[in-house]
């Protein structure tokens, strides 16, 4: 158990984006593979992809697995001295019940204020429901989500994992109160990742540090996978009655589409509860593997069309992003322009920068998993939250570009940097 905390991160990045985007780009190329990607997409076919199946393709698929490991292992190596730094004094309880208190109240007025609940219930359709999510997004601004995301979510884990290393009744009791009152706030956040992705965090501290994990492990695995379909059935407005589905419809090769040949989306009225449960499960495998052939196409035929990472880097104006030219690649619809279809690091700078961006970005990447190794032997509770929230930001480098599991709402930097500071504080505090 003890290598399994060690390279959590590491482990849950490979795991999930071997199942989220390199299981589906290998059925793609399988007899079923048509049939599935149309559940997305109608059309979609790998075929379509001039480049799809060549050596580059299966390289810049299947790079993390090559790259990631052995840079993970030198990095946590050379970097065993940081340990000591996250050997940070427990929270008092009495510090713990004033952020919560104060956190919650600052939570509930920000989703009051946006008045998330009628966003959340009032829309009969999907489309309904799409544009609530984003109204809600931005009535909500960004430092409420920051709190949500990341200093409540890591808040709620730090809490489990004391409930597990001791047996007291207060951390017994903020453990449930925490499970009731972030899986109703992250309901009122109309998306399926942020509770999905919570249950899953509570998951693995459990399966790593609970005396007993088989019991309650199976309860929260259970958990992830019915919050998961009931929030896509909500989210999808289900129905009873009879079905209008969307249907995203590719008319040519993706090779020779052209504005005019875009996609076109029919719009989403109604859906049945089978209907819903079916495209809930094959957004499993679509999701993240689906945007993979348009990323090595599009960036292949025309590459550096988004600037570069120097660029970037020096917050030059970029001409596009390819997570939005990828989006309206894929689809035609009213969010073109806002809708994103993002993509783990590597995938992210061979758009912006080729091969080299490729390396530079999942070699970035591997560094940030290579610490969190490092720093992740600690016994005290807070360095377990460090190394469940370390698990967390692997999840998030399966699918995003390097900069997001770190400064976007959920980032790293959010609930890292308070805990550092709460760490120098309490060694200057015990002197």
């Amino acid at each position: 158990m003890s290598g399994l905390r060690t390279y959590v991160a590491l482990l849950t990045f490979l795991g999930s984006y071997l199942v989220l985007t390199v299981i589906g780009n290998l059925l793609y190329f399988t007899d079923l593979g048509d049939t599935i990607g149309e559940h997305a997409i109608k059309g979609f076919s790998i075929g379509n992809f001039a480049h799809a199946g060549s050596p580059g393709y299966w390289s810049l698929l299947l790079l993390p697995f090559i790259l990631t490991p052995p840079i993970v292992v030198l990095v946590r190596h050379f970097a065993a001295p940081l340990a000591p730094i996250t050997a940070i004094p427990s929270m008092s309880k009495a510090t713990y019940a004033l952020l919560l208190a104060m956190l919650y109240a600052y939570a509930a007025f920000a989703l009051w204020n946006a008045d998330a609940a009628r966003l959340l219930l009032h829309p009969g359709n999907y489309a309904g429901a799409l544009d609530n999510r984003f109204r809600l997004i931005a009535l909500l601004g960004f430092w409420p989500q920051v709190v949500i995301k990341s200093v409540l979510f890591s808040l709620s884990i730090y809490g489990l994992i004391e409930s597990l290393m001791q047996r007291d009744l207060f951390w017994k009791i903020a453990t449930a109160f925490n499970l009731i009152a972030m899986s109703a706030i992250l309901i009122l956040l109309n998306m399926k990742w942020p509770l999905v992705l919570f249950y899953v965090a509570h998951f693995i501290a459990i399966l790593m540090f609970a005396k007993r994990p088989v019991l309650p492990a199976t309860l929260f695995a259970t958990m992830t996978f019915v919050s998961y379909f009931l929030i896509s059935l909500m989210l999808l407005r289900v129905t009873s009655g009879p079905a209008t589905i969307a249907v995203n419809e590719i008319s040519r090769p993706i090779a020779t589409t052209t504005k005019q040949d875009a996609p076109k989306q029919e719009t989403i009225n109604r859906v049945t509860i089978v209907d819903g449960l079916l495209l809930s499960a094959n957004a499993v495998i679509n999701r993240m593997a689906q945007p993979f052939p348009f990323y090595f196409e599009i960036f292949s035929q025309s590459p550096h069309q988004c600037g570069s990472l120097l660029g970037r880097i020096l917050r030059r104006q970029s001409p596009c992003q390819p997570s939005n030219v990828v989006y309206a690649a894929m689809f035609s619809d009213r969010f073109s322009g806002e809708g994103t279809a993002p993509q783990p690091p590597h995938v992210t700078g061979f758009a912006i920068q080729g091969w080299s961006g490729a390396l530079i970005e999942i070699t970035l990447t591997s560094i940030v998993l290579g610490l969190f190794a490092a720093v992740s032997g600690g016994a005290g509770a807070l360095q377990a939250t460090i190394s469940v929230m370390g698990a967390v930001t692997g999840y998030f480098y399966s699918q995003l570009p390097f900069e997001g599991p770190i400064i976007y709402d959920h980032g790293v930097l959010w609930w890292g940097a308070p805990l550092l500071l709460y760490g120098l504080y309490g060694r200057v505090a015990t002197k």
